[in-house]
């Protein structure tokens, strides 16, 4: 059974997903910078052996919030309330992009019940070198701004930039949302900061669980070249899959590949 609905925490309204799978075990999605859980729909369609849950960090999605939320600790902090008040144990977090790095960050408070990270091209100190790339591409206003970040993000941008639904939803997107960009921006500008960084590799270096570190390799967000060792000199237990011929959401390219890997993780 699906449930999408609304949870107060502080002066935010936070919109999350459930979907009660009748198991035993919990996978928490966290979505990336400027996305939603909505962008993870075919993990709802493939993953039945978890009951799934994912919410909407503040102005992404359909929540809501102020200015003062816009930064990595306030969304650690929701994240953190959503795992105590729903007793999630028996816990996989997948986490993509900003969320790879949000799941890090986790560990912290919830290392001992979390049994699988799966880190999907995830934000991390080695991507600093992209920093520049980030700020030129990843603020996009309008549909021409758009293409140069999905130049980055798919081995194949045409599989969206040719696409006239998600396009003229992108258009949309654009011409009514300027405002609340204003406040998602503000938080994309401060992912950067080394506080965040050092956040991210104490999860790393502590976690005991399974490290899962999955990346296409024509990811132009992150640094393809370096990340698989710089993971593996934090935790030597990382467990690295590439898939050829995809970009920062692998799965839109490499979907039978990629939830191959994902169901074969979750029942190991």
């Amino acid at each position: 059974m699906k449930q999408i609905n609304f949870f107060k925490y502080q002066d935010c309204q936070i919109e999350y997903l459930k979907i009660d799978n009748n198991a035993k075990e919990n996978i928490l999605i966290i979505h990336g910078f400027s996305a939603d859980f909505d962008y993870y729909h075919k993990f709802y369609d493939y993953i039945d052996s978890h009951n799934i849950h994912a919410l909407n960090a503040p102005f992404h999605g359909n929540s809501t919030s102020s200015k003062s939320t816009m930064n990595m600790d306030y969304i650690l902090e929701v994240l953190e309330f959503y795992i105590s008040s729903n007793n999630l144990n028996n816990l996989t977090i997948i986490g993509h992009s900003m969320g790879g790095g949000l799941a890090m960050m986790l560990v912290k408070k919830f290392g001992d019940i979390i049994k699988n990270i799966i880190l999907v091209g995830p934000m991390s100190r080695s991507g600093l070198v992209k920093t520049e790339v980030f700020k030129e591409s990843f603020f996009p206003r309008n549909i021409k701004e758009y293409e140069k970040l999905a130049a980055l993000c798919y081995y194949d941008p045409n599989i969206v930039l040719k696409n006239p639904e998600y396009m003229q939803m992108l258009e949309n997107y654009f011409k009514n949302n300027q405002e609340k960009l204003d406040y998602i921006y503000e938080l994309g500008h401060s992912l950067p900061n080394l506080e965040n960084m050092d956040k991210i590799d104490e999860g790393i270096a502590n976690y005991k669980g399974n490290l899962y570190l999955l990346y296409g390799d024509h990811d132009g967000i992150i640094d393809t070249e370096n990340i698989s060792n710089y993971y593996h000199s934090l935790n030597a237990d990382t467990k690295t899959i590439v898939f050829e011929n995809a970009g920062h959401s692998p799965w839109f390219e490499k979907e039978k590949d990629f939830f191959e890997s994902i169901n074969f993780i979750l029942k190991s």
